[in-house]
């Protein structure tokens, strides 16, 4: 999912079932813990 606007992104976080692997331009990728949830793209 890719929200266009804030209000778009808060009602998918408020609307997340589980967990949200939260995915900007792909920098960081490997790093830190990885999360096994629905990919929210914000870059």
């Amino acid at each position: 999912m890719r929200p266009e606007s804030e209000a778009e992104l808060a009602e998918a976080v408020a609307g997340a079932a589980g967990p949200l692997e939260i995915r900007g331009g792909g920098s960081r990728a490997g790093l830190g813990h990885g999360v096994n949830g629905e990919v929210l793209e914000t870059g």
